[in-house]
């Protein structure tokens, strides 16, 4: 059977005044986690402003990524690094990106995982990893190890702020000085503090950000539905994104739109040489179907769920087909 994984695009623009929902980023990086592992019988769906959203490179993605153990020593900079990471301390760990210490216990909630993950501690020791139910509190079920992957697509983890500081202020049109909302970002930034709309200044991180079909170490078999609808459209996203642009120039979170998009044309290059493409797209065969002389493979997608259920089955009767 498959199972599959959603990668949303943001679900604001970015010259808004809106802050994407917590949630999204969650599900993307889940995204690009299963992608780099290549998962098998798992299959990926986005929409083209998601594939084509740049997200932080791979490299730093895997650099900034743990895998624990049981009966293994806990990192002595743990926390440090889930801070840095972007993980919120709460009371009770009920969202992904947040973790909890209590004594020896520790809770976190990592994007890579469905759900929050116990660790009972021996001294530095990892005795016992624990999936938890997030509303009731209760364990699901023992692991011998997790994934720890960054709760946000940003990291300050050995990162120059005053680099960061320095691109930031590059974006900028009107006088800093006196602007409230650019001095609080910009002191922020410098205290590696994460604020709502931050996603939005992830060029200001790394000078070279990447599409989440990298993340992809093996060849696909990518599905293309409406190809020259979905290229027509995000033309006229990107012109709406342009004229938000610059519209918005007193905007404390102006970043250029290339920089947080790429552009279609780059979709096929971030693939690799060995990737299997097909093109799917509505043709008006006959005007009475019930003329057919045997039944025709019909697929319709009114919703997205309905379309990874068709896709499903699809998958499944492939070799019919084929034969």
């Amino acid at each position: 059977d498959f199972s599959s994984c959603i990668l949303p695009a943001f679900d604001v623009s970015p010259y808004s005044n809106l802050y994407p929902n917590p949630k999204i980023i969650g599900q993307s990086l889940r995204w690009l986690y299963e992608a780099d592992k290549n998962s098998k019988n798992l299959v990926f769906f986005a929409s083209l402003k998601g594939l084509l959203q740049k997200t932080l490179p791979y490299k730093q993605f895997k650099d900034h990524s743990l895998t624990l153990k049981c009966q293994q020593d806990l990192p002595d900079d743990f926390s440090q690094k889930l801070h840095s990471w972007g993980y919120h301390l709460t009371p009770i760990v009920e969202d992904p990106g947040t973790f909890s210490i209590k004594g020896g216990i520790i809770d976190v909630y990592s994007p890579a995982n469905e759900y929050p993950f116990r660790i009972e501690l021996f001294g530095d020791q990892i005795e016992t990893i624990k999936y938890f139910d997030p509303e009731t509190q209760l364990s699901i079920r023992n692991t011998n190890f997790v994934s720890i992957i960054p709760a946000k697509e940003v990291i300050y983890a050995d990162s120059d702020r005053k680099k960061i500081i320095d691109e930031y202020k590059k974006t900028l049109t009107s006088d800093f000085e006196n602007n409230i909302e650019i001095q609080e970002t910009i002191s922020a930034l410098a205290q590696a503090r994460f604020f709502h709309g931050i996603e939005f200044l992830l060029p200001c991180f790394f000078e070279n950000t990447e599409s989440p079909l990298e993340y992809f170490t093996e060849p696909l078999e990518l599905w293309l539905c409406q190809h020259n609808e979905m290229a027509t459209a995000y033309d006229h996203f990107l012109s709406d994104l342009k004229t938000e642009f610059e519209t918005q120039k007193d905007n404390y979170l102006r970043i250029p739109y290339e920089k947080i998009y790429g552009i279609f044309e780059s979709l096929e290059s971030s693939l690799l040489d060995e990737t299997k493409k097909v093109y799917f797209n509505n043709i008006l065969i006959k005007e009475n179907v019930d003329d057919f002389s045997e039944d025709p493979l019909v697929y319709d997608s009114y919703s997205l769920e309905e379309f990874r259920t068709n896709c499903k089955n699809l998958f499944r009767d492939k070799e019919k087909y084929n034969s």
